[in-house]
């Protein structure tokens, strides 16, 4: 995987923009930025939703 210096922020975090070699195709990297003292049920609830738009969008 190559990323390139192409970066969005959300309000979760930093998408950035990479070229997959073995699939020969762009694909979006999602980096999730967190608060340091975050309860853990929002963390729990925040780590679900990045998974399931990752799967939805695979």
């Amino acid at each position: 995987m190559k990323s390139s210096l192409h970066s969005n922020r959300s309000d979760s975090g930093r998408v950035w923009l990479a070229h997959d070699q073995e699939l020969a195709c762009d694909v979006a990297l999602k980096e999730l930025t967190l608060p340091l003292e975050i309860p853990e049920h929002e963390l729990n609830a925040r780590i679900a939703r990045a998974r399931s738009e990752a799967r939805h969008s695979a």
